[in-house]
Order: structure tokens, then C-alpha cells, then sequence
């Protein structure tokens, strides 16, 4: 154990301290001293380490924040890219189903359906390949991503936009059958 020697402030003898006891009492005086300002350094050292302890949690939390935001902007982008798709697929076949007469006017219909279509096959290829490299990195729960989560992810988005595609076009089979052409 360490010793501290500090003056009584009562006669000015020597009074000896070992570390740890905040009393001890004057060999010269009888006069009981209490070490508070080593008591006060006891407690600033605390101080500092919950100060410290306060500022790495404070920092966690932001970090951890900023996950739920990023998380938060991808799911609201692959929910507008399976919106996107549905609705192009949809409106794709609506204009070239709409074009069952074989009218020049009808081929400019196609036309339109066609030029829908095809902004829409590009889109249901670029747009897995975008989300899936635009996947955050840091999982709140799990940790780090790796790149094989990032390729599941690729697929995943890749076959929900299949289905995305197949729900466009059989709700546009569904319209154009009730109104009478298909």
C-alpha cells in the first residue's frame, strides 16, 4: 500500500496516511485529520472515467442512429424501385394490350408499350445491382456486412422484382380483361 504524508492543520506535524483511508489522526495533537482533497481526487478520477464512459456511449448511440437512418432511406428507395416496377410493367402492357385492332393509330400504342417495356427490363437489371451495392454496410444487430450478404441481398431484390414484374402484368391481363381487350 502507498503512504501519503500530509501536514495537520492544526499543530503542522507530519500525519501519515496509507492509501485508501480518508481519516487518520495526529501523533503530536490527537487532533483527527480528514484527507479530502485526496478524497477529491478519488472522485475526480471517477468523474473523468464516467465522463469518458458518457462520451463513448453518446457516440455509439449517434453511430447506431445513423444505421437506423441509413437503413431507414434504403428500405423507402427499394420500396419506390418494386413500386416503380410494378407500375412500368402495368402501364407497359396496358398501352400494347390497349392496341388489339390492327389500326395504324394502335401502333403508336405500341409503340408507347414498347419504349415502357424496355425502360423497364433496364431498370429490372440495373436496379438489384444499384440497391444491392447501396446496402448499408453496418447492421445494428449483426455487425458488419460481408460481401456474401451483399449478393443475397442482390438476389433477393432481383427475385422480388421478378414478382414485381409478374404482378404488373397480370393486374394489366386482370384490366384489359375486364374492359373487354384481352
Amino acid at each position: 500500500m502507498d503512504i501519503v504524508t500530509l501536514e495537520c492543520p492544526n499543530c503542522g506535524g507530519k500525519v501519515v496516511r496509507e492509501k485508501n483511508e480518508y481519516f487518520a489522526t495526529c501523533p503530536y495533537c490527537g487532533v483527527e485529520v480528514c484527507f479530502d482533497e485526496i478524497k477529491g481526487e478519488a472522485a475526480k478520477g471517477q468523474i473523468d472515467e464516467l465522463k469518458d464512459s458518457v462520451e463513448r456511449y453518446r457516440q455509439q448511440e449517434e453511430f447506431v442512429d445513423a444505421g437506423r437512418r441509413n437503413l431507414k432511406r434504403w428500405n423507402m428507395w427499394r420500396s419506390i424501385f418494386y413500386a416503380g416496377i410494378t407500375f412500368l410493367v402495368f402501364l407497359g402492357f396496358m398501352f400494347v394490350g390497349a392496341a388489339t385492332d390492327p389500326d395504324p393509330a394502335h401502333d403508336t400504342l405500341v409503340g408507347i408499350g414498347s419504349v415502357i417495356m424496355i425502360v423497364a427490363i433496364m431498370i429490372f437489371f440495373s436496379g438489384p445491382v444499384y440497391l444491392g451495392l447501396s446496402y448499408p454496410d453496418y447492421d445494428i444487430v449483426y455487425g458488419k456486412r460481408g460481401v456474401t450478404d451483399k449478393i443475397m441481398m442482390r438476389l433477393k431484390l432481383a427475385a422480388i422484382c421478378l414478382g414485381c414484374a409478374v404482378l404488373g402484368a397480370f393486374a394489366a391481363y386482370i384490366v384489359l380483361r375486364f374492359f373487354g381487350r384481352a
